[in-house]
């Protein structure tokens, strides 16, 4: 296999990887959109746990029992979507992050790549270079 053949497969590789990374970003981006939408609409719908106001003719253990259900609930909510939601988003944030970077080097490699295999079609001699800066994606 010549030095531009080569060239040539490890650009396509590295673009699968790219679009396979595009993939997998786009949609940890709509899961991401998603959840938040998601906690935005249970952040709103946990006030209504506690109304009515039970006020002064709510006397009595039942009352008290329904009181304090009533706030378990609500606390058990505010946990779910403040706490937790903003686990699940920083996760998924963060993911995102890496993934991004990664597709920044597999860029980089395929514009690397592509430069090398444009100055060998030139008639440069770069076999060894080319093989050193990319063995890292072969």
């Amino acid at each position: 296999m010549d030095v531009t053949n080569l060239l040539s497969a490890v650009n396509s590789t590295i673009s699968n990887k790219s679009a396979a990374l595009d993939e997998e970003i786009a949609r940890l981006e709509r899961a991401k959109s998603k959840i938040a939408a998601e906690q935005n609409a249970g952040l709103g719908e946990i006030n209504k746990i506690m109304q009515p106001e039970l006020g002064k003719l709510w006397t009595g253990k039942r009352a008290e029992s329904f009181q304090q259900n009533r706030e378990d609930a609500y606390q058990a909510m505010q946990e779910v979507f403040n706490s937790q939601y903003d686990s699940y988003l920083s996760s998924i944030g963060n993911k995102i992050f890496f993934l991004k970077a990664e597709k920044a080097a597999a860029d980089a490699a395929s514009a690397l790549c592509s430069g090398y295999r444009q100055a060998v079609e030139a008639g440069k001699d770069l076999a060894d270079d080319v093989y050193d800066k990319l063995k890292g994606w072969l």
